[in-house]
């Protein structure tokens, strides 16, 4: 059966927007990619009850998408390994906001950054509420605090 094994960017969020999640991800896909080869191992109940729910349907149909026989132990292990060094290679934002995101806020952001950068890019969030509001953001060494904090301490200080 041919294979189609080029993983699009847009694909790549519908597993992960965030670096816990994307280490989760990498985490269960080596836990499937161990057991690829194994001899009566049905992967695909083994899929079932290593990925989350979400995620396992996700997966499911990237495999149809692609084309892959999950029982291709070669096929399925080389598309799983591919996924699993696209994620691995991503870049990553450190955003801290003054309040935990909704699953929606972070869709927003995640697709925000893929329109405008054109790649998939790993959100690396934490919470710090003495920012107040808005939030600060580092990416590729470049460091911006767009936090109410800051703007109230500049408007203190004239």
């Amino acid at each position: 059966m041919a294979t189609n094994l080029d993983i699009k960017p847009e694909e790549i969020l519908s597993l992960c927007r965030t670096r816990r999640e994307a280490m989760d991800l990498i985490e269960a896909l080596d836990e499937v990619l161990v057991t690829s080869y194994k001899v009566n191992v049905n992967l695909h109940e083994h899929m079932r009850s290593v990925f989350p729910y979400i995620t396992y349907d996700t997966m499911i149909l990237l495999i149809r998408d692609h084309e892959i026989d999950i029982k291709d132990a070669h096929s399925l292990y080389k598309f799983l390994h591919g996924i699993k060094d696209i994620v691995t290679h991503l870049p990553t934002v450190s955003i801290s906001l003054a309040f935990t995101p909704t699953p929606r806020f972070l869709d927003r952001i995640s697709g925000w950054l893929f329109e405008n950068f054109k790649e998939p890019i790993l959100l690396d969030l934490s919470v710090d509420q003495e920012l107040a509001g808005g939030a600060t953001i580092a990416f590729k060494g470049i460091y911006r605090d767009y936090s109410l904090r800051k703007r109230m301490e500049e408007l203190f200080k004239k």
